[in-house]
């Protein structure tokens, strides 16, 4: 038997990448397939009329998308799906005309293609072919880091699309690939029983694993991810705090409201009565015991009832509920305020039994960067007062910090707002010079590429260069004198003066084959060593990775544009995927506009021509990077 600590390299990514499925691994701006065929689906099956000027280009997004996301999906999965894939490839380029306009005939077929594409993505075959995908592109490391992310996200997707509970499933399937016997158990018992059965192994840490091969392992997986989902009964309680009123004890069927000690008082006389005590607490062979639930002064449980049914994410259908609740609740009482708390801690009974708990918050992606471009950038309003022009920052400062607490609407809403100001104090009205396309440019958005698309990737390649260096420097498992070469390495090439550490990227980019000579045996970061290796290897190979950034950022500008566009004019709703997609673009592109027009106290210059300085240092560090021969020896802004 082997150990899962000294699995082989692929085994043990594998399972990495299931052990955490609250957030999505890959670039936002690869939008997935699933993401893709739905927001293609609310686009042909929305009865506004069509406008070319306002429309043609929207219609332009949305389709790329699909096609950028078909261009993502493994072997197998476009074996099952190619039919299908074809005809809505077929359909595409016919339904905007030459001369723009929309081919209703064409729109009709292509709506029913594409709704049988979502259909199909919804079938076991397809879960298993992606699921094959994912395995095969573990093997070895020649596929690239970020496509493996990809083809993660992807099954997590499909996980949603088919009402799959995605963080049981994806749990389950962390337990089986690490031989744990009762995921392992759970499993057979939903796949009718087949394959070998699990045996127990004593070990001397105390630990049990089932016994079962790698193979075994992967092929039970297989098996588990094709099977429906069937309806249980859900229960979530949640702790909330902040309430200015003691809430009802119960609102409707669904929701409950309790303190701890009350609840421990009823557990204390539940032999004598059991009123009021709910079910998962009366009966110690549930795994749920008081001590899981939180208590504390000013600190009510809630407790939401689903029912039964199928969710691909019974928390979030549980907390949507309640907040719902809360929005109601905050229009009774006259001290009523919106100072409501609810946790992000959760724990989770399917049909009486715990099935899942989180007692640490899972953070939302890091928005914080905002509030500290806004501080850096309110120092600098002292040096713009002193001209005499502020070019409108002030405003533009509170709408940057007002992002950090707003929903996904309201972010997109303000940073558009932000970029159309900030483009207004170039003062040229709306159009300027050629820009990279060498056609005029109008509009934020086409500031944001002209001004703004080398600063993203430089930006984006730093970033994977500092994720990987991360990974490879600090971890702690290889051999005393590979950590030491490590070392050696990492004294030259970090640098930390009374403040966070500063990588030297261009060094780093140079020592990268040291660095993988003596890189620590975790597949995530060996993968990213090498996708990085891969990429700065030679000029065209760098020059390709910088296209590939800028092609995705165009992408994830028109997204968010038709977003914006469509919010405003009674377009298209846009899905949670797409919404996901931009919203940290939209806070970028924000502090990047922001923090280049107060560049312009720095210059002594014009707001126009401290963008037109900047826009030239990025693209001078753009060539550098595609032309250098001594990687070492170049500059990064």
């Amino acid at each position: 038997m082997t150990c899962p600590q000294h699995q082989n390299q692929p085994f043990r990514e594998l399972r990495g990448l299931l052990e955490c499925s609250d957030r999505r691994y890959a670039d936002p701006l690869r939008v997935g397939l699933v993401t893709a065929a739905e927001e293609m689906r609310n686009w042909l099956g929305h009865g506004r009329a069509y406008e070319q000027r306002h429309h043609r280009d929207a219609w332009r997004s949305v389709i790329a998308d699909l096609r950028y996301a078909a261009t993502l999906i493994g072997p197998r999965l476009q074996q099952v799906t190619a039919p299908l894939l074809q005809s809505t490839a077929d359909s595409l380029p016919d339904l905007i005309t030459e001369v723009g306009d929309l081919d209703p005939s064409v729109k009709a077929a292509a709506q029913q293609v594409c709704f049988v594409l979502l259909q199909r993505l919804q079938a076991p075959e397809v879960l298993t072919a992606t699921w094959d995908d994912l395995v095969s592109a573990c093997q070895g490391m020649e596929q690239d880091a970020d496509l493996v992310m990809v083809r993660r996200d992807l099954l997590l997707d499909l996980f949603r699309l088919t009402d799959r509970d995605t963080r049981a499933l994806a749990r389950q399937l962390a337990g089986i690939l690490g031989d744990q016997p009762g995921c392992i158990a759970s499993a057979h018992a939903m796949t009718d029983g087949s394959g070998p059965e699990p045996r127990t192994v004593d070990r001397p840490t105390c630990l049990r694993h089932a016994g079962l091969s790698e193979q075994d392992r992967l092929s039970l997986c297989r098996e588990l991810i094709a099977v429906q989902p069937k309806p249980a009964r859900h229960v979530v309680w949640f702790a909330v705090s902040g309430l200015p009123y003691n809430p009802p004890g119960r609102i409707g069927e669904q929701i409950q409201f309790h303190t701890a000690g009350w609840l421990a008082v009823l557990r204390e006389a539940k032999n004598r009565n059991g009123i009021g005590l709910p079910g998962e607490l009366l009966d110690d062979g549930t795994g749920v015991r008081l001590d899981d639930l939180p208590g504390g002064r000013d600190t009510y449980l809630a407790r939401v009832d689903l029912r039964d049914g199928c969710w691909n994410d019974v928390e979030a259908q549980a907390r949507r509920l309640l907040e719902q609740v809360f929005s109601v609740l905050a229009h009774y009482g006259a001290d009523a305020h919106p100072q409501v708390r609810n946790s992000e801690g959760f724990l989770h009974v399917r049909d009486g039994k715990l099935a899942g708990r989180r007692y640490n918050p899972s953070f939302p992606p890091d928005h914080n960067s905002t509030a500290r471009a806004a501080n850096n950038a309110t120092r600098l309003m002292t040096h713009l007062a002193r001209s005499g022009n502020t070019d409108g920052l002030p405003d533009d400062l509170d709408a940057l910090r007002k992002m950090e607490r707003s929903d996904d609407r309201v972010a997109l809403a303000l940073a558009q707002n932000i970029l159309e100001n900030r483009f207004r104090s170039l003062g040229i009205n709306r159009r300027w010079e050629k820009g990279r396309e060498n056609e005029v440019a109008y509009g934020w958005y086409s500031y944001a590429k002209e001004f703004l698309a080398d600063r993203w990737a430089n930006a984006s390649l730093s970033a994977n260069l500092g994720d990987a260096a991360y990974g490879a420097f600090l971890e702690a498992l290889q051999s005393p004198e590979a950590r030491k070469r490590l070392a050696d390495i990492r004294s030259k090439l970090v640098t930390s003066r009374n403040g966070p550490a500063v990588l030297d990227r261009s060094g780093f980019m140079a020592a990268l084959p040291a660095v993988l000579a003596c890189a620590p045996p975790v597949p995530h970061t060996l993968r990213q060593l090498h996708t990085l290796h891969h990429r700065v290897a030679t000029p065209a190979s760098r020059s390709r990775w910088v296209r590939e950034v800028q092609d995705r950022f165009d992408l994830g500008v028109d997204r968010f544009r038709r977003i914006r566009n469509a919010h405003q004019h009674g377009g298209p709703a846009a899905t949670e995927g797409a919404m996901d997609s931009v919203r940290d673009l939209a806070a970028w592109l924000a502090r990047a506009a922001i923090e280049v027009t107060a560049d312009s106290a720095a210059w002594g210059d014009s707001s126009h021509t401290a963008h037109k300085h900047h826009r030239q240092q990025m693209r001078e560090w753009r060539q550098d990077l595609v032309t250098a021969t001594e990687l070492d020896q170049m500059q990064w802004p």
